[in-house]
């Protein structure tokens, strides 16, 4: 019996826990970011839509010397970009327009003087093409160079495999949607709706047929967009949440590698199994 009472005891336990887990603390400001790199024209003519349909914006790293041409990615194939009259347009719609460099090179193989033209200058572009002078600069291809350039100009700055960060010591994680991933994205949208706080979604293209892991099909896209939708979670721009004046933004852990989610989805598993065996020699004793 007492063995009995321990067991039920125990069980109380993990459902409290569970409970206090998933209620949703409505003081928390919560959110998610949908951010697009390079400034592609699918971005206007695919994703736009989609969003627009549920009322969502989103943000756009420009590559401020491709606007009205091609990015020539040296990894898939050349990709045309938004023109200056497509990108006014997501401005006016609420979309933050932020620079990804003036021609996206590997900062660390540049002078400090071309580092300046391509940091600077496309902070420069954007304000003087488009009235808005932004905070946010996107590393090209990851490689975290002229550092000091970037925090003298930016209050913002993002590389792919770190979380986005302010100088402040606040962080967003970075959520990739890559093939295979859907389980990820539910992971961070239902813990953003528990716990409170911002994740944003790092995407590229939005095609037919893609060429790699930073390409994604309409369908994933609208699946993400669908996602979101059933937490009823707001989709925000990073401007919206470093405007609150009353919270800085809750941090929230790094996004783990892939091998660290596995076993977390392995714990989570393994956890189910346990309650359900625990659950079943509650049933045995109590006959």
């Amino acid at each position: 019996m007492l063995i009995k009472k321990y067991l039920i005891f125990f069980a109380i336990i993990l459902v409290l826990i569970t409970l206090v887990s998933i209620i949703s603390n409505p003081d928390v400001d919560r959110g998610v970011i949908l951010w697009f790199d390079d400034g592609l024209k699918n971005t206007f003519d695919v994703a736009y839509p989609m969003m627009r349909e549920q009322g969502y914006v989103g943000m756009v790293s420009v590559i401020t010397d491709c606007v009205g041409g091609v990015f020539e990615d040296e990894e898939y194939r050349d990709k045309p970009c938004m023109n200056l009259e497509e990108l006014k347009t997501l401005k006016q719609e609420g979309w933050e327009i932020v620079s990804h460099s003036k021609t996206h090179p590997y900062l660390n193989e540049t002078s400090r003087d071309q580092a300046e033209d391509e940091i600077i200058g496309s902070k420069r572009w954007i304000n003087d093409n488009l009235g808005i002078s932004t905070k946010v600069f996107v590393y090209p291809y990851s490689v975290f160079a002229h550092q000091d350039i970037v925090r003298e100009n930016y209050e913002f700055a993002r590389v792919t495999d770190r979380d986005l960060w302010d100088g402040k010591n606040n962080s967003i994680p970075i959520v990739y949607i890559k093939d295979g991933g859907t389980w990820k994205a539910d992971y961070w949208l239902k813990k953003v709706k528990e716990e409170g706080g911002y994740a944003v979604f790092l995407l590229h293209s939005i095609v037919d047929s893609p060429e790699g892991s930073w390409e994604n099909t309409p369908e994933e896209f609208q699946g993400l967009l669908s996602n979101i939708s059933t937490y009823n979670l707001p989709v925000v721009t990073l401007s919206e949440v470093s405007e609150k004046s009353s919270k800085q933004p809750k941090k929230l852990e790094s996004f783990p590698i892939d091998m660290l989610m596995d076993f977390i989805e392995f714990i989570r598993k393994f956890s189910e199994q346990i309650l359900q065996k625990l659950a079943d020699l509650l049933e045995v004793l109590q006959l």
